[in-house]
């Protein structure tokens, strides 16, 4: 029990899995190199491109966004297909349905990560019938459980290049636009600000202008939802933190004796009360200091074994 609690904390912890639309950059990459033809709609037309005549702005992002409905009916189609081509895209659908949920449980939001909680303080009451029921709910947050199957490469591409081709005509999106801004750029400049540090500010900006950064930013939330990109506030970061932390502790806990978990608890109180000559002294190399502050926290600790 106690090892199924530990291992349901620490698996909120895995990132999330890329987004679809960068995977689809990256594959088409891959089949240049290896002399695959380029099957899309975009490159079957070849026009020539001037990639500076792009500019991201406000107004196209919203185009973007409003195009994934054209894609997303697209999709449907394809899975209602017959053959292989409905087979594939039925089971990726699938797959991309648990992918949301195991997101939206690893960033502690939404119905999954609310029965993990109810579990989880069933576990901890000691009620050993909830250790089946977390181990099938980490089941059904497994995105492997569901087989896509193997198709030829040009029924994927044909696929692909359906699904492109609907959401570049759903958002009035020249073949220009769509390679050199929308396909290429935006999809990137959305992953890099939805890690939110000075490092993804920087990669952004490699990408495009200030102004074209800031139209992205702006729409960042939707943008993340719609490309599949884990994405979170900072005030959600900092609750996922804290949760994870107090989960971490709770975790280690149920480990020790009421004894041992009133020792730990005393400790951290007493660093806490005490920090500010705690860190005088290991800044002043003071071992005397160091010494007598850890003989009062032990004698703290030993109260409660009293």
């Amino acid at each position: 029990m106690r090892l199924l609690v530990a291992l349901l904390a620490v698996a909120m912890l895995q990132p999330a899995p890329v987004f679809a639309q960068l995977g689809g950059i990256k594959k088409r990459v891959a089949d240049r190199v290896a002399g695959k033809p380029d099957t899309t709609v975009t490159a079957q037309a070849k026009p020539k491109c001037d990639a500076t005549s792009i500019v991201i702005t406000a107004d196209l992002v919203d185009r973007y966004l409003e195009s994934f409905t054209a894609r997303e009916a697209e999709l449907a189609r394809l899975a209602r297909e017959r053959g292989e081509t409905g087979q594939y895209w039925t089971a990726w659908l699938k797959r991309r349905e648990i992918e949301r949920r195991q997101r939206e449980y690893k960033l502690h939001r939404g119905p999954d990560y609310q029965k993990y909680r109810a579990i989880l303080t069933r576990l901890m009451s000691g009620d050993t019938t909830a250790a089946r029921e977390g181990g099938q709910l980490e089941q059904e947050l497994d995105p492997n459980r569901i087989a896509v199957p193997e198709v030829k490469w040009e029924t994927q591409a044909q696929g692909n290049g359906r699904l492109d081709a609907a959401q570049r005509e759903a958002g009035g999106f020249s073949e220009c636009d769509w390679t050199n801004g929308v396909v290429e750029r935006l999809p990137l400049m959305v992953l890099y600000l939805a890690d939110a540090s000075a490092d993804g500010e920087r990669l952004a900006l490699e990408r495009g202008t200030k102004a074209e950064v800031a139209a992205v930013r702006a729409r960042v939330p939707e943008l993340a939802k719609a490309l599949e990109i884990s994405y979170q506030t900072e005030a959600e970061r900092l609750q996922l933190a804290r949760e994870d932390s107090l989960a971490t502790q709770r975790a280690l806990e149920s480990q020790l004796s009421p004894a041992d978990v009133c020792a730990q608890r005393a400790g951290l109180d007493f660093a806490k009360k005490h920090k500010d000559e705690l860190d005088a002294a290991q800044k002043q190399g003071d071992t005397a200091a160091l010494m007598r502050l850890g003989l009062l926290m032990a004698q703290e600790q030993q109260k409660c074994y009293q």
